[in-house]
């Protein structure tokens, strides 16, 4: 099974104050990480009012043209989106305030249960030393 990781990065730029928080999902599909790609841009955009100073002529075109295309409609809006970051995410202090990424496909993670509880096992016996 592949795995895709997404990404999405907000930066407020209120003076002097710049605040970063970052949230992900995981899809098991490009076409659905891409999905969960818009579905990030579609909060930050409705939560931020984008639209009352940016055109929004080609957003809605988009939907227009692929209501009945749950596939085309995602993959215009993310193409949409993607076109043009620094135009639409676009701060006064920090140019971008918004970015969406997509991971590379991956297996399946295994993961290395012994060294990790090793590392473990050495944190809490090296602060033991410390007492």
């Amino acid at each position: 099974m592949s795995i895709y990781i997404v990404t999405a990065t907000s930066t407020s730029d209120d003076y002097k104050r710049v605040y970063s928080s970052s949230a992900t999902k995981m899809a098991s599909s490009y076409e659905d990480a891409v999905a969960c790609a818009v579905e990030f841009y579609l909060e930050e955009v409705s939560d931020c009012e984008k639209f009352d100073w940016h055109d929004a002529t080609a957003f809605n075109e988009i939907v227009d043209a692929n209501r009945g295309d749950f596939r085309n409609l995602m993959t215009g809006l993310f193409e949409y989106f993607e076109s043009d970051p620094e135009g639409m995410f676009d701060g006064e202090y920090v140019p971008t305030t918004f970015q969406v990424s997509i991971g590379d496909e991956q297996g399946n993670i295994e993961l290395n249960q012994s060294a990790i509880a090793e590392l473990a096992f050495e944190i809490r016996n090296s602060t033991a030393d410390e007492e």
